[in-house]
């Protein structure tokens, strides 16, 4: 029995789709299923049905990413800012610099 407000439906839906998708690679003698397409996230928020308390773990998981891609940024910035102070004192050469991948003009 599947009711309102409850992941059952939702999961019964994806079961579905993999399961035609499981037979339909099966048909055609596939040996590897590709299930990068389901979306834990989705799983999670998939039975909030209050969209205020949806759109603020969106809004947080968003910014989340943000920060995750600022850091990286940040870090990457950093590489280069010492390995181009590395080349400005003299320590580090333009080929070792360009084997790192920083490219000095």
């Amino acid at each position: 029995m599947l009711t309102n407000d409850s992941i059952d439906v939702f999961m019964l839906q994806k079961l579905q789709v993999k399961q035609a998708r499981y037979l339909e690679a099966m048909k055609k003698g596939a040996y590897v299923i590709d299930v990068s397409d389901i979306n834990t996230q989705e799983l999670k928020t998939a039975i909030i049905t209050n969209p205020e308390t949806r759109a603020n773990i969106e809004v947080e998981l968003m910014k989340k990413r943000i920060e995750s891609e600022k850091n990286k940024f940040l870090a990457d910035s950093a590489f280069v800012l010492r390995k181009y102070e590395d080349y400005r004192k003299g320590e580090i050469t333009r080929s070792e610099l360009a084997e790192k991948g920083v490219n000095v003009i």
